[in-house]
């Protein structure tokens, strides 16, 4: 207790500041309870009666020491005090027997022996019969039994421990949390000053995360008074040194750093100081002492130091303080390495973007001394990855652990052995974006290893195939590319809106430079990813990018056969159609040249030339060719492309056209659908590959919201059935009639008219003569029963 006197902070301070429980007490005590009618009525016992009444009318605190005295040989005070408390009903009355009780101890410090000797007769502890009733929902009856808990713990000789210590300490710790709604908490706060002034309960509140729940409260909204209190309970716990120790690893430096630097209250600025000193004079071990100053630097604590040696306090202990922490910051900042810097800021949690962090020179001459101490700041930025909040520690974290990996060669082993690669990866749908875009160019250091090509890569957009070297195996990359596919079909949603999505891309055209990422891509759903994007509306750098991807797919002979099914002919193609930039034009054409090369499958092959026809490619192959690039690559892939293209033509039959036409899913009024020779001869390859062609006409009946679309497959359908005579069976075994008969009720009148008819042929024979009927119908909708 002398050593908490050392700084002449007034006990007055800490016992009496005025709180809502105080000024609540005191209308309590002019409310005094009818005894006569308890005891009348034998709800309270004629002993209980006769001290209750004896103790109110005493005048003096000698009085009231004789009636204490007569009642504790036996026990009686302490008695009487729990059965008032326990057997009185109405919470007025109980708060009232709390604060006389309260009263009493305040009074004589010396009278909770009373309460110790009684419970010791009955083998139990002063408090077990009182820590429940700080389960009670009236407050002040709970925070009024919380002080009283705390003068029978401090006060005397007897000291709580073991449950009843581990129990009071979580309910004060659990009122420190709810302090925006907890109107008590001056009394909180002031129970665990009273506390924590013992050096036997410091370590259970330690031990119990209490620092924690003082420093969360401390960084929160806190009038003056409170947050005073807080801090001396915080200096009282650094003058045990085991605690005082662990002062830089708890934040404690860096939450009254923060207070410290915008403080304007003296009695405040004293407290700090003397725990900052504190710190520096009990801890022994010279590297933690250095890593406490380093932190004291960092929160600008040299800085507010000078500006209070200018004010001239007028107080010998706060300018001992004041030169003090000046003197010993002063040496530690002398003995300052950029490392000592970087590990110190780590250490605190508090990242922001210094300048270590963007110096090349900086991690290539320490990033070894991550591993120290069992990778010590490794864990710490995995940690603040996995629970920080602030998109500042976010990003500097995610950037450091990228920097890492780049520059020590076992680096990314190490990261992810401690799932630090999972917590980058689950930045990458922060809804921070400069969160994501730092996860991103993480993700991309985890994955790479030949960083001085990547980077040059990355910096000039390659046209050719550069393949840098990635260690990963697809089973190691699912979730990655899983994760970057899921982050850029969230981002093209908005591209134009969001700033990350160029780097997303980036991140993927990095990975598809191996062939070995390429096919795990491909059953992500990415390439239907990047065609969505490509179709929605975007701005030409990200589309020459997204096209750059599937160029990269297109190496790879298995994906280049799934070309024609994907849709990446067609997308492609109405780019192609419509671009003026020469640069998305090499690419969508060495994207076909890819295609047409690497497929070895003659049929494949053959439609996705034909696709290609369809999007009147050869038409643009020519007016390019008249431009007369000054380019031999881009010349080669157009003499190829115009060949290829041009013997396909030559060799096309109309089944061959309109096959690939209905592959496509973009129906068109082409003469083939119109045409009575073409479905008598070919009603019959519908039924080819299962009734593939079937198949989709009625998938695009489902789900194509185009109108031209659906009118043209309503009638290709009527007209297979009007041809083929298995047709109608064929069409409803594949539930083609319910997809015909939903949109008789579609709002635009021609869909409803060819679905009209080819319900009509759906549901008569007599074809020649309905032939006839049709042909003479009069040119307006036809009415027909719904």
């Amino acid at each position: 207790m002398a050593e908490v006197a050392h700084h002449n902070i007034p006990a007055v301070d800490m016992i009496n500041a005025t709180s809502r429980l105080q000024l609540e007490a005191s209308e309590v005590r002019s409310n005094k309870p009818n005894w006569g009618s308890y005891y009348r009525s034998k709800m309270i016992q004629e002993d209980d009666y006769t001290l209750v009444t004896n103790y109110e009318n005493a005048k003096s605190k000698e009085e009231r020491d004789q009636v204490i005295s007569a009642n504790d040989a036996n026990g009686q005070l302490a008695k009487t005090m729990a059965n008032l408390i326990t057997q009185v009903a109405k919470d007025q009355n109980v708060r009232y027997v709390l604060t006389l009780f309260d009263d009493m101890l305040q009074e004589d410090k010396s009278r909770v022996e009373i309460f110790h000797r009684a419970a010791a007769r009955q083998k139990r502890t002063a408090f077990s019969q009182y820590l429940g009733i700080l389960q009670r929902q009236d407050n002040f009856i709970v925070n009024q039994m919380s002080s009283i808990i705390a003068k029978l713990a401090c006060f005397g000789v007897s000291r709580m421990e073991g449950q009843d210590l581990q129990y009071y300490f979580s309910f004060l710790k659990e009122q420190l949390k709810n302090s925006t709604t907890n109107d008590y908490m001056n009394t909180t706060a002031r129970c665990l000053q009273m506390m924590l002034r013992h050096d036997e309960y410091r370590h259970e509140f330690v031990d119990s995360d209490g620092v924690q729940t003082l420093v969360t409260a401390l960084n929160g909204k806190t009038n003056f008074q409170l947050q005073y209190q807080l801090i001396f309970s915080v200096w009282c716990l650094t003058f045990n040194a085991e605690i005082a120790k662990k002062a830089p690893s708890l934040g404690i430096i860096t939450a009254l750093g923060d207070i410290l630097s915008e403080s304007t209250k003296e009695k405040v600025i004293r407290i700090i100081l003397a725990s900052f000193v504190n710190i520096l004079n009990k801890v022994e071990e010279r590297e933690i002492k250095r890593e406490a100053a380093l932190q004291m630097v960092q929160c600008k604590t040299l800085k507010t130091l000078e500006l209070m040696d200018a004010k001239k306090y007028d107080d010998p202990d706060l300018e001992d303080d004041v030169k003090f922490l000046t003197e010993e910051l002063t040496v530690s900042v002398h003995d300052l390495s950029s490392y000592d810097e970087y590990y110190s800021e780590v250490r605190s949690g508090r990242l922001q973007w210094s300048p270590v962090h963007k110096s090349e020179k900086f991690w290539r001459e320490n990033a070894s001394k991550f591993n120290d101490k069992q990778f010590e700041v490794v864990k710490i930025l995995i940690k603040l990855l996995e629970s920080s909040h602030d998109p500042l520690i976010l990003c500097v974290a995610a950037h450091d652990i990228g920097e890492y990996v780049r520059h020590y060669p076992r680096g990314k082993t190490v990261v992810e052995q401690y799932q630090g690669k999972s917590a980058v990866m689950r930045l990458l749908t922060a809804e921070d974006p400069n969160v994501r875009y730092h996860a991103l160019l993480a993700v991309q250091k985890l994955m790479v290893h030949n960083w001085e090509y990547l980077g040059k890569q990355l910096d000039s957009d390659a046209q050719k195939d550069s393949m840098s070297s990635i260690s990963e195996k697809p089973a190691e990359v699912t979730q990655s590319i899983h994760e970057l596919i899921h982050t850029l079909k969230g981002q093209i949603k908005n591209a134009s809106a969001n700033d990350s999505v160029n780097t997303t891309v980036r991140s993927i055209q990095t990975l598809l430079r191996q062939d070995v990422h390429r096919r795990e891509f491909v059953e992500a759903d990415g390439v239907q990813t990047i065609v969505a994007g490509l179709t929605g509306s975007t701005n030409f750098q990200l589309q020459y990018q997204l096209i750059f991807a599937l160029w990269c797919l297109t190496f790879n002979p298995e994906i280049a056969k799934k070309a024609p099914s994907l849709g990446v002919i067609q997308v492609l193609g109405d780019i192609l159609s419509e671009s003026t930039k020469e640069k998305v034009i090499r690419i969508i054409l060495a994207t076909f040249a890819n295609i047409l090369n690497k497929c070895d499958d003659n049929e494949i092959k053959r439609q996705a030339a034909l696709q290609m026809v369809q999007c009147k490619t050869l038409k643009t192959l020519e007016l390019i060719d008249a431009k007369k690039f000054d380019d031999p690559d881009l010349e080669e892939d157009i003499k190829f492309l115009t060949e290829e293209l041009t013997l396909s033509v030559h060799d096309l039959s109309s089944y061959d056209e309109y096959y690939s036409e209905v592959r496509t899913g973009r129906l068109t009024w082409s003469p083939v659908h119109k045409s009575e020779k073409f479905w008598r001869e070919n009603a019959s390859k519908l039924n080819e590959k299962q009734f593939e062609v079937v198949k989709i006409l009625i998938k695009l009946l489902e789900t194509s919201k185009d109108q031209t679309i659906l009118c043209v497959a309503a009638h290709d359908i009527g007209e297979y059935v009007r041809h083929y005579p298995r047709g109608k069976t064929v069409i409803e075994q594949y539930q083609g009639k319910a997809a015909v008969m939903k949109l008789l009720s579609a709002e635009d009148p021609n869909v409803r008219y060819h679905a009209l008819l080819a319900v009509q042929k759906l549901m008569v024979h007599n074809w020649e003569y309905l032939g006839k009927q049709l042909g003479t119908e009069s040119q307006g909708e036809p009415v027909a029963a719904k």
